[in-house]
């Protein structure tokens, strides 16, 4: 026999379980390759017109990724959802009659929106401290 306070446990615990499962990470998701991304989904995009989707498309979705290089038969980048982490890596490839190697780098995280461009925050942030000397004379 389950006393009350173990079955109200269980139930507590299957209900967070659900939750957890419903709501899934926002990534960017995107492809250089698709004409209405193209200039927009770049290494080293500007975030402006393009926000970080729900991964409600793939089941357990708790991760983002940045390909960036070959791809699909194709060079370019893509943003997208996985439920499998795919880890921090770049690869060197050449293809057979190629003379060029191309540099192939995948980027796997776990919050949202964090397959972005790191370059663009990164000159953010730069931009603000540069201005950080004159607002220290603003403020003696």
């Amino acid at each position: 026999m389950v006393n009350t306070n173990t079955f109200f446990l269980l139930v507590l615990i299957a209900f967070i379980s659900t939750i957890k499962n419903a709501v899934s990470i926002s990534c960017y998701q995107c492809n250089s390759t698709d004409i209405n991304d193209q200039f927009r989904c770049t290494e080293f995009m500007d975030t402006y017109g393009l926000d970080p989707q729900p991964c409600t498309s793939v089941y357990n979705a708790a991760y983002c990724v940045k390909l960036i290089g070959r791809y699909e038969g194709g060079l370019g980048v893509t943003r997208y959802c996985s439920s499998h982490n795919l880890g921090n890596y770049c690869n060197y490839v050449q293809r057979p009659g190629d003379v060029l190697e191309y540099r192939t780098c995948v980027y796997t995280c776990d919050s949202d929106g964090c397959n972005g461009s790191s370059q663009v925050k990164l000159f953010g942030y730069l931009i603000g401290l540069s201005f950080l000397p004159w607002f220290i004379n603003l403020l003696s």
